[in-house]
């Protein structure tokens, strides 16, 4: 039985929203993008999500710095944070702040979904098939 995601997508590269938008409603999912910390601060306040994806260079600051802020307003959201590279500090801190996991945007978009699938299940969250 699938589960249907709200999904809150932060990330200022448009097109990758797009796409991983398209892929995600493509899996019956819905998909809410916006590209800044104070976009995402702001409709998370407003609006209810199952998940959210959380890019860790933002051009208003830094996504590991909003996630505490995210986590004070709902403690119990699952948090994964998109990477441009692998760094293990910083891999380190998104975890310790409470981030369920992390995933470098370095590679193929039809691979990040599988990557997020496998941390969701890691965490039993639920599943994207």
């Amino acid at each position: 039985m699938c589960t249907t995601l709200r999904i809150l997508l932060v990330d200022d590269d448009i097109d990758l929203c797009r796409v991983l938008g398209l892929f995600f409603k493509d899996k019956g999912h819905e998909i809410v993008y916006v590209h800044d910390r104070d976009q995402a601060l702001d409709i998370f306040e407003q609006q209810e999500f199952d998940l959210i994806l959380l890019d860790e260079n933002l051009p208003n600051g830094s996504g590991l710095g909003v996630i505490e802020d995210l986590l004070k307003m709902n403690p119990h959201i699952p948090i994964i944070v998109l990477s441009g590279y692998y760094s293990r500090g910083m891999n380190d801190q998104a975890l310790e702040l409470g981030a369920i996991g992390c995933i470098t945007k370095d590679i193929d978009v039809k691979e990040i979904i599988p990557r997020i699938e496998s941390v969701l299940e890691k965490y039993r969250v639920t599943s994207f098939s």
